[in-house]
Parts: structure tokens; sequence; C-alpha cells
């Protein structure tokens, strides 16, 4: 199977980044996979801690992430979608954890989706987020055209459901994924 991932990677730190990371090896294994990774994560300003890189002795790299997607790039976006488009994917997965990626997720599917690889996975790690419900209201009703498939990491059901209803969707606990 061609799987594209789209998410955080090495240089940048947190919990996100790791568990993409992981699960970008994981799949590797069995099949061919494109992990396109962001070139910034965040404005500066908008980071609550003193940086969003990972300066840790040992981190944790995934060889072969490009490094495409900037939020504040609209040309990165289109970038990001016609970089994974040109692999055909048979699916391609993203991370969700804050509305603030739903515009530049949107641009991606979209091309994705012109060009006949729509088919996506949204992996949510924070199904309420910091940003409160109206944000997330409008985040997953914008991307829930594009959202064929969304597997939540919680038994917890998924809590746009009664606003907005639509493709399938699992919840799941996951286990912690090895290093």
């Amino acid at each position: 199977m061609r799987i594209g991932l789209l998410g955080p990677a090495y240089p940048f730190r947190g919990g996100i980044a790791h568990y993409t990371t992981l699960l970008y090896r994981a799949l590797a294994v069995r099949h061919e996979v494109r992990f396109v990774s962001f070139s910034r994560q965040y404005p500066r300003w908008l980071f609550p801690g003193r940086t969003d890189r990972d300066e840790s002795s040992a981190p944790l790299r995934a060889e072969g992430a490009e490094p495409v997607l900037d939020p504040l790039n609209m040309r990165s976006w289109w970038r990001a979608g016609d970089r994974l488009a040109a692999f055909e994917p048979n699916l391609t997965i993203l991370p969700w954890w804050t509305p603030f990626w739903t515009v530049p997720y949107a641009a991606v599917l979209a091309r994705l989706r012109r060009a006949g690889c729509g088919r996506a996975l949204f992996l949510c790690h924070n199904v309420s987020g910091h940003e409160g419900d109206l944000a997330h209201r409008w985040a997953v009703c914008s991307c829930g055209k594009d959202r064929p498939l969304s597997f939540i990491r919680s038994r917890r059901p998924p809590p746009w459901r009664p606003w907005c209803p639509g493709p399938p969707c699992a919840g799941r606990h996951t286990p912690a994924m090895p290093s």
C-alpha cells in the first residue's frame, strides 16, 4: 500500500512529532510511505515555550521526511499537496491536534482530491482542544467533507458528531509506541 503521511517530525519537539515519526517507521516496514513534514510548526509568538525545536542529545529522527509545509506560506501548502499527490497514495494520514492547521490541511487535501488521491485518515490526538469549542467546530466542519475516515486515540465518542455528522469514525485507545 502507498501511504502519504503529513505531520511534524524532527527538528520539532513534542509528543505529536514523536508519535508521527514512530508511526512513519512502523508503516515503512510493510508499506511505501512518503512523509511530508513541516518546515515551520508555529510562528514564534504563538508557541508557548522557549522553542519548538528538539534540543535533546539523542533526537528521534525521521530519515526521509521532507520538510515542506509552513503554516504561514500558502505556496508551501500547494507544494505539500502536490508532493503527496505525485506519490499517488492509496491513503494519506494526517495527525489532528489543533484547529491551527485547518486551512493548510484543507489546502493539501484539496490538491490530493483534485489529483484523485482524496482518501484521508485523520489521526486525532486532541479531539477537544485547548482553543475552545467554536474553533474546533469550525475546523472539523471545514475539513469534514475531506474526512472520509477518522481514528480517535480515545474511547470517548467524537465530540463533533452532533453538529457535523458524516464519514466513519472509530475511537480506540492506542498503546504507546516503543522508540
